[in-house]
């Protein structure tokens, strides 16, 4: 750990905002992340008041053709595994029992 009690090497978000203005129950903000070849597709909703996670989704867009071609199969601890492979997989978000 550094001096400022931080580890060494990670990056820490603190988000600020002032009060909310007069006549304003609540509001959102959304944050995109970038870096060392990282882009988010979807924000960190950030709410303020009497809001709900709702009201911060704008729009959200379901990849409907790229979810139904992930053919990937995974195992509980969320490792890719051969589709042969014995026991309890999770493909396509559904789970199966290959006996």
């Amino acid at each position: 750990m550094n001096e400022s009690g931080y580890r060494t090497g990670q990056e820490y978000i603190s988000v600020e905002c002032e009060a909310l203005p007069a006549g304003t129950t609540g509001r959102t903000a959304s944050l995109y992340f970038t870096g060392k070849g990282y882009a988010s597709e979807l924000p960190v909703i950030i709410l303020q008041g009497d809001v709900t996670v709702a009201d911060g989704i704008e729009q959200l867009k379901a990849d409907a053709a790229k979810r139904s071609t992930n053919n990937n199969v995974y195992n509980l601890a969320g490792q890719r595994i051969n589709k042969s492979a014995k026991g309890l997989q999770i493909s396509n978000g559904k789970k199966f029992i290959n006996k």
